[in-house]
């Protein structure tokens, strides 16, 4: 299991630039784009971009082969985020 530790945020390409192209790419999911799209989202911090990553989720439309991979790619960027709270805050309850 990856444990983000406080620091690792940035090593991430943090530039407007690059994380509007991957929000751009976050309103196509499909099956086909979905390891290129994991790979981006495992280069940018979109950390000050979270609600423009999550409404261009909610705005992608989706075919029924396409759900696979839109879960994939929205439990990614979560899983991050908690393995990183995980470490800020020790005494918060741990969920699976």
């Amino acid at each position: 299991m990856f444990i983000a530790d406080t620091g690792f945020f940035r090593t991430l390409d943090s530039s407007i630039k690059r994380n509007t192209a991957v929000i751009k790419k976050l309103k196509q999911i499909n099956e086909e784009q979905r390891e290129s799209l994991m790979d981006d989202l495992r280069s940018v911090n979109l950390s000050k971009f979270v609600s423009e990553a999550v409404s261009a989720i909610c705005d992608a439309k989706l075919r029924s082969s396409d759900i696979q991979a839109a879960v994939q790619v929205c439990e990614f960027p979560f899983f991050l985020l908690f393995s990183t709270q995980k470490k800020l805050f020790p005494w918060k309850k741990r969920y699976p």
